[in-house]
């Protein structure tokens, strides 16, 4: 072993240390497999990259690929700098079937070969990222992940394309931390990550919207809190959405109190997002089989705000509300359950061509299924027109009187009157089962086509 190589293991130890610290009281040994002669058999730095890979692998006990080669020299703390004959090598290695060499990228690649994926890394974090993840066919995806760990504009951009072990694993690792405080600093990027994860849940990729919120530390999130609310209201209106998908009761609710602390702020520049987290509060509710006739606070205050805000919307000859209408399907749902018993539950609603009598108008009972496009102006033409259909029997005085007070659910409202029928009873449906009809409820009757 000449002089070169004996500061390659040197380094090589160094390097890997920085990356892991080795507990008290261990080290590494290092030692040639080589015959004894007179003759120096190991030469030179290049083996540098190798050896720290190989030393990380002991220290983490996560094996290499046996496929894998490398060749590169390391600089204090974790630097990989070029080598020589790396055409030379990446053939020998090319003939022993490996399937990937790990190169240095401050050094000129090597001619493309046909049976090898060659990956350039700037330092050991890198070669390791790419020696734990590789697999044939993602050497370019392994190539823009290191690319979004340097550039946060790339992160937020491209999260969505990588694979979310990918991203679990460089939470893991701790890789993500400070690409993520760079996203989260500037506004414009927060809003690009939160859309990104709620783009995710609307499309049922749900691993991949769990993935993207899981890299947002705590001391991270409040840091952006706290300059951001209503961005960071929404992105607490996301995992409250993916925790209710996912059955998971104690997150939701945990996401629901974060939510709670920024909603006041958030108001005050964004009503329909906040529409949209009390929604999902309510959703998470009834995932713990919490139906109340009574609402909140808040939500008396922003249901009387965004109804003033439809009034103005229909004299204009707008007669659609679609945050308000998803509002009114969650609590159709809530009080649908609220009672084991069927219920005609009159709601005002942003519905176009409903009865508009005033409080003592007749009532039509709508089948979501059917009668859906009624909701947003969008009837079919053959559609024969909701006010000739049977009229369901009047409401008995004891249901009105349960729903007065703060809690009461008009029986007018802009002069427009809906009803809707839930035939739902809570002792026959599971948590899932309850979660999926609400789903399919809510789909049904409010969304568009």
């Amino acid at each position: 072993m000449d002089k070169q190589c004996r500061v390659a293991v040197e380094s090589a130890v160094s390097a890997a240390e920085s990356v892991l610290p080795l507990p008290q009281g261990r080290h590494f040994f290092c030692y040639p497999l080589a015959v004894r002669n007179k003759s120096v058999q190991l030469k030179g730095s290049s083996l540098g990259l190798s050896l720290a890979l190989a030393f990380l692998s002991l220290s983490k006990g996560e094996p290499l690929p046996r496929d894998l080669a490398a060749s590169g020299a390391l600089t204090p703390p974790d630097l990989v700098k070029k080598v020589t004959a790396l055409e030379k090598k990446a053939r020998l290695a090319e003939k022993r079937w490996m399937r990937v060499f790990l190169y240095p990228s401050s050094g000129s690649p090597p001619v493309k070969l046909t049976g090898m994926d060659l990956l350039p890394v700037n330092d050991l974090r890198e070669a390791w990222m790419f020696a734990r993840l590789y697999s044939p066919g993602r050497s370019q995806g392994l190539i823009l992940l290191s690319e979004m760990l340097r550039d946060p504009d790339v992160f937020v951009n491209n999260m969505d394309l990588v694979e979310p072990e990918w991203l679990d694993w460089i939470g893991r690792e701790g890789m993500a931390g400070e690409v993520i405080s760079r996203v989260l600093d500037v506004p414009k990027r927060f809003s690009i990550f939160v859309d990104k994860i709620g783009w995710s849940l609307k499309n049922w990729k749900l691993e991949p919207a769990r993935a993207m919120g899981s890299l947002v530390s705590p001391r991270a999130f409040a840091a952006a809190a706290s300059s951001s609310a209503l961005t960071a209201l929404c992105f607490c209106t996301r995992n409250v959405t993916l925790a209710n998908h996912r059955g998971d009761v104690s997150t939701a609710a945990d996401w629901v109190r974060e939510g709670e602390l920024l909603l006041e702020r958030a108001l005050k520049a964004d009503i329909n997002a906040c529409s949209d987290f009390l929604n999902n509060c309510f959703v998470a509710r009834h995932n713990r089989y919490e139906f109340s006739p009574y609402l909140s606070v808040e939500m008396e205050r922003i249901l009387a705000c965004m109804e003033k805000r439809r009034a103005a919307q229909c004299a204009g000859g707008c007669m659609a509300d679609m945050p308000l209408g998803e509002l009114y399907g969650t609590l159709c749902q809530n009080f649908g359950f609220v009672s084991g018993e069927p219920r005609m539950l009159p709601i005002g609603r942003a519905a176009p061509h409903a009865p508009r009598n005033g409080p003592d108008a007749p009532f039509r009972a709508l089948d979501p299924g059917r009668d859906w496009p009624i909701l947003f102006d969008r009837r079919p033409k053959t559609d024969p027109g909701i006010r000739r259909g049977p009229q369901p029997p009047s409401f008995p005085d004891s249901w009105k009187e349960k729903f007065q007070g703060s809690a009461r659910v008009r029986m007018e409202k802009y002069g427009q009157v809906l009803s809707l029928q839930l035939q739902v009873k809570t002792e026959y449906l599971t948590q899932s089962e309850g979660t999926q009809r609400g789903n399919i409820f809510l789909k049904n009757s409010f969304s568009m086509p």
